[in-house]
């Protein structure tokens, strides 16, 4: 089985996954972007919403920018499995739970939370895209 390539390897989620898993990860570094297997585990994100008070440009550059630059690597792989980990957050104000993937009611209320949709779309846009 080929080993899974862990990117965000040393955040919380991450960092205990590949923990678990020791034997059948890859992590890449922090400013690595290319893949060194097909089956990717995309878990970088900032971890919550408090960014905005400070400085918005570092929830565009960890949860988009970084995405593009890994996305850029594996565009003409069409083969790699890209599991990309979101966030509830992306429901917005909603009291409908449990949420579930292909719920329409998806409205994010906060810049981290609309990052990560916009990142979810991307993942969309890459499989209309890039896909041969």
């Amino acid at each position: 089985m080929e080993k899974i390539n862990v990117f965000g390897g040393t955040g919380f989620i991450g960092k205990r996954f590949c923990e678990l898993y020791a034997e059948e990860v890859i992590i890449n570094s922090k400013n690595d972007y290319n893949p060194n297997s097909n089956n990717i585990l995309y878990l970088i994100s900032t971890v919550d919403n408090y960014n905005i008070h400070n400085d918005l440009q570092i929830e565009v550059d960890t949860n988009l920018k970084v995405l593009l630059n890994v996305l850029e690597k594996v565009k003409d792989k069409p083969d790699t499995v890209f599991n990309f980990v979101s966030s509830w957050f992306v429901y917005g104000q909603n009291d409908k739970i449990p949420f579930k993937e292909d719920d329409l009611g998806c409205n994010p209320t906060g810049f981290y939370s609309i990052t990560k949709r916009c990142a979810e779309q991307l993942q969309i846009g890459r499989a209309h895209v890039w896909t041969p």
